[in-house]
């Protein structure tokens, strides 16, 4: 199922499928491997089923999926997880790559 990849032949129940990775994304079924990296100015974590969790316009997922880049952080491509601005700067709008 989304949000999932199979990289063995044989796989025959669901619990069987690998998570998709943090900094990944698997939005279909049937995937031997994760999609692709998640987009810059958004981060995946394990599970991700889009590269750009909660885009604004876009049909919401879970929070536990990813979400777009916070203010105060950066999200370069295949981002698992915010990065904080180095010291002494600050973003704050969200999406910075």
């Amino acid at each position: 199922p989304a949000g999932t990849f199979g990289n063995e032949s044989g796989i025959r129940r669901e619990e069987d499928c690998t998570s998709c990775l943090p900094g990944m994304y698997c939005d279909g079924s049937g995937l031997p491997r994760p999609r692709g990296s998640c987009d810059p100015g958004y981060y995946c974590i394990e599970g991700s089923n889009t590269s750009a969790p909660n885009a604004p316009g876009a049909y919401r997922v879970p929070e536990s999926v990813g979400g777009v880049c916070p203010a105060g952080g950066y999200c370069p491509l295949g981002s698992s997880y915010p990065s904080a601005c180095p010291s002494g700067t600050f973003g704050n709008t969200t999406g910075l790559t």
